[in-house]
């Protein structure tokens, strides 16, 4: 039997298709290759957020740098310094959370760098609103740098919660054919956000690839599972890095 390189059907892709009856091929195509794909990743069981996971509750008197000693803090093997990482899976990142102890905290910015799954650098910066907390909407790996730009009234603190990151680009809520969480049958109601198409991606915008909320907290118990859709521009032969993984963090 004939290898064949179309993925669609047995034989081969013909200009006009077969089931128009033109069976005789005369410009050598042979097909779009493995035009999609089903991909499910096993996320692992996340822990629970942690208010602190990146930053302690800290004074911070003047514009620079937090400290980064927060739950996740390890020592980076490449560079040698204290960074702070959600290592469950290595496909999964965590959109963080900050919050000052003091309602009157609303003007200063504070920037968090580091990097994604892939080891691309990338950083976001939000502003505090006081007491309240702001999520921040790029799903870090790690997170080596955390800067303020002024003094503030009360404590920062700098967490993790439970958003994660898709490992591709989700251009459509329609990509994600189902999302497990938890041994329950069936898939999670949660919230899916969608990639950000800016380009250039900037510090204020949101996750290139897109990530999930699930519909209750993680616990290190529940299991977090992706089935996503991947399409012919991830994985067919006109594929480009874009179509896969997003536009070049920032």
């Amino acid at each position: 039997m004939p290898n064949f390189a179309d993925d669609i059907y047995l034989g081969r892709a013909e200009p006009g298709g077969r089931l128009l009856g033109n069976t005789a091929v005369s410009s050598g195509l042979v097909g779009i290759g493995p035009a999609a794909r089903i991909y499910t990743l096993d996320g692992g069981a996340p822990t629970m957020a942690s208010a602190v996971a990146v930053c302690a509750l800290q004074p911070i008197l003047a514009a620079g740098d937090a400290l980064i000693n927060g739950d996740t803090t390890l020592r980076s093997p490449v560079t040698g310094k204290i960074v702070a990482g959600f290592l469950q899976n290595s496909h999964i990142g965590r959109c963080l959370v900050m919050a000052s102890t003091n309602a009157g905290d609303t003007t200063q910015t504070v920037t968090c760098i580091g990097m994604d799954i892939y080891g691309q650098a990338m950083s976001q910066r939000k502003t505090l609103n006081g007491t309240t907390p702001v999520n921040f909407s790029k799903a870090f790996k790690y997170v080596t740098r955390v800067t303020v730009s002024a003094a503030l009234a009360g404590n920062l603190s700098v967490g993790d919660r439970d958003a994660f990151g898709f490992p591709v680009r989700v251009l459509e809520a329609g990509y994600v054919l189902k999302m497990g969480w938890g041994n329950v049958y069936g898939p999670d109601p949660g919230t899916v956000t969608t990639a950000d198409t800016t380009k250039p991606a900037r510090v204020d915008t949101n996750d290139v690839r897109g990530f999930y909320e699930p519909s209750s907290a993680s616990d290190g118990a529940k299991r977090l599972t992706m089935t996503l859709m991947l399409t012919e521009g991830m994985v067919g032969v006109g594929a480009t890095r874009e179509i896969a993984f997003g536009v070049q963090q920032v």
